[in-house]
């Protein structure tokens, strides 16, 4: 907390603050199982890329075929282990 109070003269704080909370939270997830849930975390990007795809696509937005390819089968090997 006394980080969190040095910046509080600063525009930035809360995002600081919300950063920081974020992490550990994301980081306390981890280490109740970490051989599994790391491995989980390190994977989401995947679907975090698939979500973004979608949104380029529904924007009507054009997408490059091959690096479409590499995100829709990276989530196609992936989508099931966040079911």
């Amino acid at each position: 907390m006394d980080s969190i109070r040095k910046l509080c003269p600063y525009p930035d704080v809360q995002l600081v603050a919300r950063t920081m909370i974020e992490t550990l939270i994301q980081m306390l997830w981890v280490a109740q199982n970490p051989i599994e849930r790391s491995t989980m975390w390190r994977k989401y990007v995947i679907i975090e890329d698939w979500n973004t795809l979608q949104s380029i696509l529904n924007r009507g937005a054009s997408i490059s075929p091959a690096e479409r390819a590499v995100i829709e089968s990276a989530y196609d090997a992936t989508k099931a282990d966040y079911g």
